[in-house]
């Protein structure tokens, strides 16, 4: 975010390279996206003042004049409803195998979670909604085993628990959440992401305990194993981030608390953290 545009530095297998400075207006929010059926890298920012919504695609110079006779595409908007929070759970997950994603979000006044399915236009139809807890805060979408059969597993804060529902991909439907035990206080969670085709995903729980906090794995049978740390935490954490922080294979976490220093939950050969 600086006045005189974007600067973007690419990696090699050893080290990053220079900053190199790219003309844009200031932006408050940037993410970059996989590549495209062209093979095209694409970024897209949200400008400073949230006015609009920018596009960029990287390309040698000779390709310049191509993206510049491009036609601009339109947005397309998903309605959600109206809370009275700050925060609500929002999941993308292909539901209905048809190679786009779908839309899950939760409505915490009201106890529900919205079901927008991806349609043959490109769009969202109207929501299938199902009851669930209410104050829900998180959403994740996690295919055990890989066998098709999709688990939702939801944190509520109001209620203290994290919720686990299936989805029926053939009746699209979501069953009411089963309350996992032994996870008191929830604060936030992340799907850890498998690392090879055959190795199953991990859901991780940090949450308080009455000697301190504690991060939980819960495995595809919903086995839990949980690590306790001593003393508490500064603030309220705001996200947990399953990432391969030193690149053993194992996945680490990073704890994001507002005005606190990251905490790095580094995972060791015996599946503990350090």
């Amino acid at each position: 975010n600086h006045k005189n545009g974007l600067f973007v530095s690419f990696r090699n297998e050893r080290s990053f390279g220079a900053f190199m400075q790219v003309s844009s207006p200031p932006m408050s929010k940037v993410h970059w996206l996989p590549e495209d059926a062209r093979g095209e890298v694409l970024m897209v920012a949200i400008s400073d003042h949230l006015e609009q919504i920018l596009v960029y695609a990287w390309g040698s110079m000779a390709q310049v004049d191509d993206y510049e006779s491009e036609v601009a595409g339109a947005l397309r908007i998903i309605q959600f409803p109206d809370f009275s929070g700050i925060k609500r759970g929002v999941c993308w997950a292909d539901l209905n195998d048809d190679q786009q994603d779908d839309c899950l979000v939760s409505d915490p006044d009201a106890g529900l979670i919205n079901v927008y399915l991806s349609n043959a236009e490109g769009g969202w139809d109207l929501p299938l909604v199902f009851p669930s807890l209410t104050g829900v805060e998180e959403l994740h979408v996690l295919d055990w085993g890989h066998t098709g059969d999709l688990e939702i597993f939801i944190l509520s804060k109001d209620e203290n628990q994290v919720g686990h529902a299936k989805w029926d991909q053939k009746r699209q439907t979501l069953t009411y959440p089963e309350k996992l035990l032994g996870l008191t206080k929830p604060l936030v969670m992340a799907a850890q992401p498998a690392l090879s085709g055959t190795v199953p995903q991990t859901l991780v729980v940090l949450h308080e305990v009455e000697q301190g906090w504690a991060v939980s794995s819960i495995e595809s049978d919903l086995e839990m194993k949980t690590q306790t740390f001593e003393g508490r935490l500064n603030g309220i954490p705001e996200r947990l981030m399953a990432h391969d922080l030193d690149q053993d294979s194992l996945v680490d976490c990073i704890l994001f608390t507002p005005y606190e220093p990251l905490i790095c939950l580094r995972q060791t050969d015996d599946q503990s953290y350090e």
